[in-house]
């Protein structure tokens, strides 16, 4: 094997160790973007279901991290 061939695949290997790298952290990146808009999404609804419950607004800001804003515009 000659040494240009050498170094071809030495960087191509280097090229797929980066990759594995980069998919690696964009997978787990969208995994917590996931998670984070799940969490959120179980806050609302938590949220909605105590409204409904007759739950004070002001209690539910406080304790669901949620802003006035998002409460009331809960349908």
């Amino acid at each position: 094997m000659c040494i240009a061939q050498r170094l071809q695949d030495k960087g191509r290997q280097e090229g797929l160790q980066l990759g594995i790298k980069l998919g690696i952290k964009l997978g787990i990146e969208l995994g917590i973007a996931q998670e984070r808009l799940r969490a959120h999404q179980c806050q609302v609804e938590l949220a909605r279901n105590l409204l409904k419950s007759g739950i004070n607004l002001e209690l539910l800001i406080k304790n669901t991290g949620l802003t006035r804003e998002e409460l009331i515009s809960l349908p």
